[in-house]
This record gives structure tokens, C-alpha cells and sequence, in this order.
């Protein structure tokens, strides 16, 4: 039961929970929009140019990195948070 009480005043713990939450709208919501984006973009140009954007092809890349670094975080795999507390991917 002190384990609990102690866990609950915990002000690491209750910054972790709200870094949790934090990432994840930044997950939910803007990542996912920007895939949905860099997919679409990608499509475009394969449709026009018949091959595909490597500038798109590198941030997607990176926006990968990214997600896959915040899901870490989420999953507890990770203490280390993710951009912007550390460089982008």
C-alpha cells in the first residue's frame, strides 16, 4: 500500500503520465497525418513522374524513426523522450 501512495505523489510519475498522453496525440494525430500526406504526395509523383520522390522517400524515413521512437516511449521500452528533448531522427 506505501508502494501505491508513494507511486501516486511521485512527481516522476505523473510526468511520465503526462508525457505518455502528450505523445500520444502527437502519434495519433500528427504523425498519422503526415504519413497520410507523405502516402498521398508519393502517389503524385509516381502518377506523374512514373518513379519515386527521394526527398519524400528520406523525411519518411525520418517520420518512421520518429514514430517508431514515440511508440517506444509509449510502450515503456524507452525513458528516453522523443523529439523535440532530443535531436529528430
Amino acid at each position: 500500500m506505501n508502494q501505491l501512495k508513494d507511486s501516486l505523489k511521485s512527481t516522476q510519475t505523473w510526468q511520465r503520465v503526462f508525457f505518455v498522453l502528450l505523445y500520444l496525440v502527437v502519434a495519433c494525430i500528427i504523425v498519422e497525418t503526415v504519413f497520410v500526406a507523405l502516402i498521398l504526395l508519393q502517389c503524385g509523383f509516381m502518377l506523374l513522374s512514373g518513379k519515386k520522390n527521394d526527398n519524400l522517400l528520406q523525411f519518411s524515413r525520418s517520420v518512421l524513426s520518429y514514430y517508431v521512437q514515440v511508440l517506444e516511449y509509449l510502450c515503456f521500452k524507452s525513458d528516453e523522450r522523443p523529439f523535440p528533448f532530443k535531436p529528430w531522427p
